[in-house]
């Protein structure tokens, strides 16, 4: 048996700038039933597969994008930044300390395709499912830095691009059947793999750097930007000295010496600092997932869940 399904929507938000006010959302699907072909089969109880497209805006969250250029009350006392005050005096400001506002800001939207595959053990007592995604997350806004003499914090720009790529894995196991007896007890497990990619900056950058994170194309958005370090010195000889001037490698104009990590001087210039640092492993788990557990007897149950990481 096959379902088919559909769904178009025109969506307005007051939260978006007026020239986009307006976002045309759509999604498909199919799912084929393989429930005729199994008829007289002695394990396989159930067995259906599926496939899915959704283009979907995502929605800013803060009306204050949708005005463009504005002042804010930015000369608040601390802690209260409703109050403004200039020297007693009320007042307004650009938004320096929270980031320059432009026009022409559309829509974010995702393009996400999804194939799942879902069968049945022992009249539906094992029940397992197999997901597969592609996600690309376009045009989000990103505080990209400018020029110091702007005076800005970073100035919002449209274009950031993020692909996730993932599989979910569920089981369902009903041990205890409640049909049968008045104990039903019901176990449940799911693991999931994930797998992000940055795929474009705004303006066509290839990096750019926002306070101690770093967001590079063709790397994982949620790596971290660090110092690799390869353990310790262990004494004063180990540290690499700089021919040309004679002196060991620094740290923030400090030497290192005895004691201090090895960190790894990435350009060679014996000076350790953001030029040496790399993007590794991610913040964000690659694995997750978790089980629980459900008894019941006449009305009461136990239940327990358990996520991991």
């Amino acid at each position: 048996m096959l379902k088919l399904s559909a769904v178009v929507s025109r969506e307005g938000s007051s939260n978006m700038q007026a020239d986009n006010r307006w976002f045309t959302n759509y999604s498909g699907g199919l799912e084929y039933d393989f429930k005729r072909m199994l008829e007289g089969a002695k394990t396989l109880s159930s067995f259906s597969t599926s496939l899915s497209y959704a283009h979907m805006g995502k929605l800013l969250s803060d009306d204050r994008f949708n005005a463009g250029p504005s002042y804010r009350v930015d000369l608040g006392f601390t802690g209260e930044p409703t109050l403004g005050s200039y020297s007693g005096v009320g007042g307004l400001t650009r938004p320096y300390s929270s980031g320059w506002v432009g026009y022409g800001i559309p829509w974010a939207y995702s393009d996400q395709v999804n194939l799942g595959v879902r069968f049945g053990l022992l009249e539906d007592r094992l029940r397992f499912a197999i997901d597969g995604y592609r996600k690309a997350d376009k045009d989000m806004l990103l505080p990209v830095p400018v020029a110091a003499e702007w005076g800005y914090t970073g100035a919002y720009k449209n274009g950031l691009e993020v692909n996730n790529t993932g599989v979910d894995v569920s089981l369902a196991a009903q041990i205890l059947p409640a049909a049968r007896q008045k104990l039903s007890w019901l176990f449940t497990a799911n693991l999931n793999y994930n797998k992000n990619k940055l795929v474009a900056l705004p303006d066509g950058l290839d990096n750019v750097e926002i306070g101690t994170t770093k967001l590079e194309v063709g790397k994982s958005i949620d790596a971290f930007w660090i110092l690799k370090n390869n353990g310790i010195y262990n004494s004063d000889a180990e540290v690499p000295v700089n021919p040309a001037t004679n002196k060991p490698v620094t740290y923030k104009g400090v030497a290192l010496k005895a004691g201090d990590p090895r960190w790894a001087d990435v350009n060679g210039d014996y000076v350790i600092n953001d030029n040496d640092k790399e993007l590794e492993g991610n913040y964000m788990p690659r694995i997750s997932g978790g089980f629980g557990s459900s008894l019941n007897y006449q009305g009461f149950s136990l239940d327990f869940n358990f996520i991991l990481p």
